[in-house]
């Protein structure tokens, strides 16, 4: 009876220790996706950042060259 218990007890951690091996393969990929979204971010902010720096130049350059041409 006894050696029935402890079978029946460690099927049972086994299955447990399965299923938390499972969740936790769920959230590493979940965690490695938000990491690639992450970063596809900071792609994009550093492209904006680019373009808003220059047109920030281009910008200045018209407003010089207008202020030239009025003279």
């Amino acid at each position: 009876m006894r050696c029935e218990n402890a079978e029946g007890l460690n099927k049972r951690f086994e299955k447990q220790l399965s299923d938390s091996k499972k969740e936790i393969k769920t959230q590493i990929s979940a965690v490695d996706e938000l990491n690639r979204e992450a970063k596809r971010l900071e792609d994009r902010l550093r492209a904006s950042e680019s373009d808003r720096v220059t047109a920030e130049t281009a910008r200045r350059h018209l407003e010089d060259e207008i202020r030239r041409l009025k003279l």
